[in-house]
């Protein structure tokens, strides 16, 4: 499934805090964000609604930054969330 979404160039909006919150992932050391990224899929890095996740974008992107991503991965997601939302590719 991994190689099909890097492949189709599908963006996945992750929210890590919220994927917390909801038990979508046990802990944020084991969410997937880092690995997706490292694999070519094209990730973005987002909040969710505040009455959900009660967080913020730079607070999201420390937390990635916790799970072990680089500042070039964080600014490639950066450049993602441009493309996606712009069109530009």
């Amino acid at each position: 499934m991994v190689r099909e979404l890097a492949d189709r160039r599908t963006v996945l909006d992750v929210c890590p805090i919220s994927n917390l919150r909801t038990g979508a992932v046990a802990s944020l050391a084991e969410h997937p964000l880092p690995r997706l990224v490292r694999a070519g899929v094209r990730c973005t890095i987002s909040t969710d609604s505040r009455t959900v996740a009660d967080t913020t974008l730079s607070h999201e992107f420390e937390l990635a930054s916790a799970m072990g991503m680089s500042d070039d991965e964080l600014r490639h997601c950066s450049s993602i969330a441009y493309e996606a939302a712009f069109g530009r590719e």
